[in-house]
């Protein structure tokens, strides 16, 4: 990878290596290492360059900053044709972003709180919601759990944007909308794990309005 100076110059590369640690339909996940250089311990994404994905262009919106992982990186990724086919290098899109620890593996820690971790994921869809990112798909392994030197205060963000857009202002959802493509997906989620929902689920159903519910289940939180 290209390794960059404050003057935002390449200098020299660097050769990262990369632990596979999971994938989805579209992505692979990596974990980079190469001790004392700036992306070591962080997460690689990639791609087929053919099924551009949205989720950084998500991520790096401003209104989201602290609700997603960061975007530390984003460039095409080049693997040189060696097939002897001379069919030409394959692409890829490609992005690096921070290391999480992923929900649906926190939540089954024995001192974990399944509770909590339910209500800080719910307090994601929901602020992301209020920007217009609605998680449609909620899964817990959507979520993750920011790595910190603090053994009490543990951060969730959404940690993938699946294939969905910003929408527009105008074309915001309503309460019953968000009831229907979101949350009765995510008290199914809850449940997966045995985790107890009641009260944040009384709260959303107590209010009219979203952004009333919004309201509660964050002071809740908080």
């Amino acid at each position: 990878m290209p390794c960059y100076d404050a003057g935002d110059e390449t200098i020299a590369t660097i050769e990262y290596y990369g632990e596979y640690i999971g994938h989805g339909q579209t992505k692979t996940v990596f974990e980079l290492r190469k001790p004392g250089a700036r992306f070591h311990g962080q997460v690689l994404k990639v791609t087929s360059r053919s099924l551009f994905d949205t989720e950084p262009s998500v991520f790096k919106q401003a209104d989201l900053s602290t609700l997603t992982t960061r975007i530390l990186h984003e460039a095409e990724g080049v693997v040189e044709d060696d097939s002897g086919d001379h069919s030409g290098p394959k692409r890829f899109h490609c992005w690096i972003t921070e290391t999480t620890i992923p929900l649906d593996e926190f939540i089954q820690h024995e001192h974990a709180v399944k509770s909590q971790c339910c209500l800080a994921a719910m307090c994601c869809i929901l602020e992301a919601a209020k920007h217009g990112f609605y998680m449609t798909d909620c899964a817990l392994f959507n979520f993750g759990v920011k790595v910190t030197d603090n053994k009490t205060e543990h951060v969730v963000v959404i940690i993938d944007a699946g294939s969905r857009e910003i929408v527009h202002p105008d074309k915001r959802w309503i309460k019953s909308k968000i009831t229907d493509g979101v949350m009765n997906k995510f008290w199914k989620r809850c449940n997966d794990y045995e985790a107890d929902h009641t009260v944040i689920k009384q709260m959303w159903w107590n209010e009219s309005l979203f952004e009333d519910a919004l309201t509660k289940i964050a002071h809740k939180w908080h």
